[in-house]
């Protein structure tokens, strides 16, 4: 990403100084290093601890963790950084918070990637992933799995920074009601 982010005719760096560059990619790839989902469990325990330590709810209390005055810069880069990994991570999971149709839109492609991997799988003759078995796998069931225990705990942390999130917890409830029932048609 960043070879072709800083060559000549594309170097959107170019006018940073060595030190604001180092600090910008230092950003952006702990950033989407957060979207690890293996790290979800420890990365949001951490938030929440420390919305909690410092009182932070709704958006009240925020420059107790975001404080550009921090004598000490690296502390400060971390907290500031754990906000943008919650923001970041929230963007890659989010997709049962947006609108019906582009939710059913992504649900979609997603299981039919993983469903191709599970076939793969299948021809190689090794044990296949979960979620990835065409014939096993209740899309409706996995996704309300993902947004009770995914989705909505991280909507809850991300609502104590951003109280305007409400509309994705709303939207995402809506998703998990309309994936109940449809799992319970099925």
């Amino acid at each position: 990403m960043f070879n072709i982010a800083i060559k000549t005719e594309s170097n959107i760096f170019e006018k940073l100084l060595p030190e604001e560059y180092r600090h910008l990619r230092r950003r952006m790839i702990e950033t989407m290093l957060a979207t690890d989902i293996s790290k979800y469990l420890k990365e949001i325990a951490t938030i929440k601890s420390k919305l909690e330590i410092n009182k932070i709810c709704n958006g009240e209390n925020l420059s107790k963790l975001i404080n550009e005055d921090e004598k000490d810069v690296s502390k400060n880069f971390k907290k500031q950084q754990d906000i943008f990994n919650l923001c970041i991570h929230f963007a890659d999971i989010s997709n049962p918070a947006r609108e019906q149709y582009l939710n059913d839109k992504w649900v979609n492609m997603l299981y039919e990637e993983f469903f191709n991997q599970g076939d793969i799988e299948a021809n190689l003759n090794i044990d296949i992933s979960p979620l990835c078995d065409r014939k096993t796998t209740n899309i409706d069931s996995s996704q309300i799995g993902f947004i009770s225990y995914v989705l909505k705990p991280s909507l809850e942390v991300l609502l104590n920074v951003v109280s305007e999130a409400n509309y994705y917890l709303d939207k995402a409830n809506k998703s998990l009601d309309r994936h109940k029932k449809l799992s319970e048609e099925t």
